[in-house]
């Protein structure tokens, strides 16, 4: 049997993965000193906690042994192991796993272990995690699996406007530099996932101008590679959400699903963010 796992970061929900046997591990997030799991801390909590907070809140990967202790208990019962994991770019946990996979293939000599750079975060890794959690379930090959996987990967997008750079900044998750000019000169960014990073592709004056953007560069895609499915992310800002997932449903003529964004990528773009992820008909061009 092919037993999938995916970090807490892929933002699946609960019900899908019940349906589709997926193993989440929970990364956890650092609020003045104190440790939370993402699994373990409500979206409320959580955002009440570092408005009050003294320092901005600190996310930590999955450790080697977490993730060993995941994995053996499967391999122990003779299944193989995928697992679509956060942008090794974003989290040491990719590269935790692939420590915990070398330590379980000296014990397991003949086991199955693939894992998988998902190069982003939220539900466009989870698109991935589903395409193969469906994959394996009618049956397949693990190589058709991992195709899956790979190939959902290259058929999604992930755009976002946070509301201050601040928090990117203080993660780490971009250049210091570009998060000055940002905040300086009052400009909402446009970010997207590129290859494994939070990269910059437009700023705009206003949050309205930059909603507009994001609509317009989602029409553009579509029409030229289809759409098969869409997710508006937000991190406690559920009105700007609905508001977006209207309008983008009305253009894709598509039901937008709206998925809440947890604590651990909520403590890397901070509270006030909205974004955008979708699964396209044909493969996106490197250049979009």
């Amino acid at each position: 049997m092919i037993k999938i796992f995916t970090d807490s970061t892929s933002y699946i929900p609960m019900e899908a993965q019940q349906e589709n046997d997926i193993t989440v591990m929970p990364l956890s997030v650092t609020i003045d000193d104190k440790d939370f799991l993402e699994t373990e801390i409500s979206n409320d909590t959580f955002y009440k906690s570092i408005k009050e907070a003294k320092a901005l809140p600190k996310s930590n990967p999955l450790s080697v042994d977490d993730i060993k202790n995941a994995f053996e208990k499967e391999l122990a019962e003779g299944n193989s192991i995928l697992a679509i994991l956060i942008s090794a770019k974003l989290s040491e946990t990719y590269e935790n796993a692939c420590t915990a996979k070398k330590k379980l293939l000296g014990k397991y000599p003949r086991s199955n272990i693939t894992i998988i750079d998902s190069q982003s975060g939220g539900m466009q890794e989870g698109l991935a995690v589903l395409a193969a959690a469906e994959t394996a379930k009618s049956g397949a090959w693990l190589e058709d699996v991992v195709k899956a996987a790979d190939s959902t990967i290259h058929h999604t997008k992930f755009i976002f406007m946070p509301e201050t750079l601040k928090y990117l900044e203080y993660g780490g998750k971009l250049r210091r530099g570009q998060a000055i000019i940002g905040n300086a000169l009052q400009i909402i960014p446009i970010l997207t996932a590129a290859n494994g990073e939070i990269a910059p592709l437009e700023s705009v004056r206003t949050k309205s101008k930059a909603l507009n953007r994001i609509i317009e560069i989602f029409k553009t895609d579509i029409s030229k590679y289809g759409v098969r499915k869409i997710i508006i992310h937000h991190i406690d800002a559920i009105d700007t959400a609905q508001v977006l997932a209207d309008q983008i449903s009305e253009i894709a003529s598509l039901e937008a699903t709206i998925c809440e964004i947890g604590a651990v990528i909520g403590a890397n773009v901070g509270p006030g963010s909205v974004g955008i992820v979708y699964e396209t008909i044909e493969a996106l061009s490197e250049k979009e």
